[in-house]
């Protein structure tokens, strides 16, 4: 569980670093703009890394059960994560409308997976990563300010919502192969 607290930490302490403009400015100015982001992105990518061996790892220890309607209702939100996902990435009139899709697409997707997983790393990675972008979205005001760009034509609507799918299909098909659970 070791690896898997450390990665917690990590990633959640590399995403509050945007937050904190003294000490952000501080590394941009030191390091410069693309040695800060490419920083950036090698310690987020190792603390996924960790988080993935962590829970690979972690002993089991159980604190609930599958909860009766949480098979059924895991995968409607993840459907929502993976739509609200695609629309933080997509630039599409709902892009333009939602706030924060991409920390919403997170508490979604870590609520989806704590129905079916209430055993203590679990707990630990969703509900940490969840209580983070719960964080962002309310208390830190998230990332991104309002979008307020210009109406987009409406191809890039059904764009995203064919991404989505798309994407959702491949999750589908690629999580008992990765992760060893059926989702269906």
């Amino acid at each position: 569980m070791i690896l898997l607290l450390i990665g917690l930490l990590l990633i959640i302490a590399i995403h509050l670093l945007p937050a904190l403009p003294a000490i952000r400015g501080s590394l941009v100015d030191r390091l410069g703009e693309k040695t800060y982001r490419l920083l950036f992105s090698v310690v987020s990518l190792l603390a996924v890394i960790l988080l993935a061996m962590g829970m690979g790892q972690a002993e089991y220890v159980p604190l609930w059960g599958e909860l009766p309607f949480g098979r059924d209702l895991a995968p409607v939100l993840m459907a929502v994560s993976v739509f609200l996902l695609t629309v933080a990435y997509v630039p599409s009139n709902l892009r333009r409308l939602l706030r924060n899709p991409m920390l919403w697409a997170v508490v979604f997707w870590a609520l989806s997976h704590l129905l079916v997983a209430g055993h203590l790393a679990a707990v630990m990675l969703f509900g940490g990563l969840g209580a983070y972008a719960l964080y962002a979205i309310f208390w830190r005001g998230g990332r991104r300010e309002w979008q307020s760009a210009e109406p987009r034509a409406w191809p890039w609507d059904l764009l995203t919502l064919v991404v989505a799918g798309l994407v959702y299909g491949a999750l589908l098909w690629a999580h008992p192969r990765l992760f060893g659970v059926a989702v269906l």
